[in-house]
């Protein structure tokens, strides 16, 4: 059994690259695609803006701040917060084989992450998939449900 994928997606896909090929490379920073960094194009429903709808892997060290940050924000949380780690992947560009795929550099986010949520009341829920997984989907959906169903209802009477 496969994920369902959106009606659009394989026309997002292919206009997207369709997009990224017509672009002038002029257009492109080339900057962004350096130090051997993946660049690819990207943007929502096939629209793609020369130059601008470009996405590059994070680095080791840029995933290790965001680790920082997002659990700077979680802890700040006031009620129940269970953030999700799918430990197989981040993103479809990212999946074995992918262009982003950088074990280490997702690591890197999730070691941050775990230490910076280490002595907080944040619980942390990591599992063996990818992102786009089906079991992921499903973990995350019932963690969600658990959570919902674990709320107080206010009093309606």
């Amino acid at each position: 059994m496969s994920a369902p994928i959106p009606a659009n997606a394989a026309d997002a896909a292919a206009g997207m690259a369709k997009g990224f090929a017509a672009a002038s490379r002029a257009l492109v920073p080339a900057e962004l695609g350096a130090g051997g960094r993946p660049l690819v194009a990207a943007g929502m429903a096939g629209v793609t803006t020369p130059g601008v709808d470009a996405v590059v892997r994070t680095t080791p060290a840029e995933c290790t701040e965001l680790g920082v940050r997002i659990a700077a924000k979680l802890r700040e949380a006031t009620g129940p917060a269970v953030p999700c780690l799918p430990l197989r992947g981040l993103s479809a560009l990212g999946a074995p084989d992918g262009p982003f795929h950088d074990p280490r550099a997702d690591e890197a986010l999730f070691t941050a992450v775990r230490g910076g949520l280490r002595g907080s009341a944040v619980e942390l829920a990591e599992y063996d998939a990818h992102l786009n997984d089906p079991a992921f989907g499903r973990a995350a959906a019932k963690l969600l449900h658990r959570l919902i169903s674990d709320c107080p209802t206010p009093d309606r009477s």
